[in-house]
């Protein structure tokens, strides 16, 4: 994750948790948080040192155990994102449903989704949940980064790259234990950023 998506998933959590009265300054923030108020100072100045993964996990943990005021929900799809699968192993796609909606600490966020499996772990373990925002394939991917692709054979968690191939991706797992496998983007649907992930 980028620093500046580390501070924004910082500061939305923060505001989110001003506004439902849970703190009342920066200060109460860091104790909540387990941080001590230099060190959250620093984080809130793009310190990279202390805008640490396990700070924005713990931010994250904070802010979605909180109540919403402001009604911001997005769907929570019926159908997990199979971390653990290959693309062949998932036989729903990534189409509108009845489903249950949940409340969102970030803005933008479009839907959530769970995940199963650990091929994502343990940065992204079986049982969190991710908060997506559709993006445009065809005009910026970052390489590296984790996103949910849709294909015809339904969606998966995973890290995109290129190849040498200008119409096909490599889809890469966290865990080791799990190959990476290629798709041809004509047979790619949807691809949706992962904003937050929630680990419940």
């Amino acid at each position: 994750m980028e620093l500046a998506e580390k501070l924004r998933i910082l500061q939305d959590a923060y505001d989110h948790l001003l506004r439902n009265g849970v703190v009342k300054s920066k200060g109460d923030f860091a104790e909540l948080t387990g941080t001590s108020r230099s060190s959250m100072s620093s984080a809130f100045s793009g310190n990279e040192l202390y805008l640490t993964d396990k700070l924005i996990s713990r931010v994250i943990e904070i802010a979605g155990q909180q109540p919403k005021t402001d009604g911001h929900t997005v769907p929570l799809f019926p159908f997990s994102v199979r971390a653990g699968a290959s693309l062949n192993d998932i036989s729903e796609g990534m189409t509108d449903a009845a489903c249950e909606r949940i409340t969102s600490p970030v803005r933008g966020a479009e839907l959530a989704m769970e995940v199963v499996g650990d091929s994502m772990a343990p940065a992204f373990p079986a049982g969190a949940r991710v908060l997506l925002k559709r993006v445009q394939a065809d005009t910026f991917i970052a390489w590296g980064e984790v996103y949910v692709v849709d294909s015809v054979n339904g969606p998966v968690l995973k890290r995109i790259m290129p190849t040498d191939t200008e119409d096909v991706w490599e889809l890469r797992s966290d865990n080791p234990d799990y190959p990476p496998f290629r798709i041809r983007t004509a047979h790619v649907r949807g691809v949706w950023r992962v904003l937050l992930r929630m680990i419940q």
